[in-house]
């Protein structure tokens, strides 16, 4: 999301942490360390929102999150890595392959992302129809598929106005 909608040529730099201050080895401080290395380095200028974790320098747009407690769990698996955190230098090997940005204004917060399981009823869609949710988004089955059930919530949902996006969670 601000990779599409934050649209400076400043570098804008994501990190974060895959152990906690209390695990042996961990990973935070060197994460921040390096994402300010990055975020100050001219070559980051124009590059889009970045993310750095692991001394590697990912494109925010194709950055994916592959095991939940590897330090090594964020990975471009299309393009690979923009970059890596030297310990001498910030190097940046490529620029990254899309650039894409949706001129916003500004952003509803009020939408509603429901995942949908095997044998639900429509009872999130409802709730999100009666608390005025201006969107849902329906993180369906693998190919998009969802429960036959909750298609007339689904109707009448758009029949109040309501965006319904439907999206596969692959």
């Amino acid at each position: 999301l601000l990779d599409l909608v934050i649209s400076t040529r400043k570098p804008v730099v994501i990190t974060a942490a895959m152990r906690s201050g209390t695990d042996l080895g961990l990973d935070g401080p060197r994460n921040i360390v390096g994402a300010v290395r990055a975020a100050s380095s001219d070559e980051a200028r124009g590059k889009g929102v970045l993310v750095v974790m692991n001394d590697e320098i990912d494109s925010a747009r194709d950055v994916v999150k592959t095991d939940t407690g590897k330090t090594n769990s964020f990975i471009s698996l299309a393009y690979g890595p923009l970059g890596i955190i030297d310990p001498d230098k910030v190097i940046f090997f490529r620029d990254p392959v899309i650039r894409e940005k949706v001129p916003t204004a500004n952003i509803e917060p009020n939408i509603d992302l429901i995942k949908v399981v095997s044998g639900m009823d429509d009872r999130y869609i409802k709730c999100s129809i009666s608390n005025k949710a201006k969107g849902i988004v329906l993180e369906a089955f693998g190919r998009g598929n969802i429960p036959p059930a909750i298609l007339p919530a689904i109707k009448e949902a758009i029949d109040l106005g309501i965006i319904v996006v439907i999206t596969s969670r692959s």
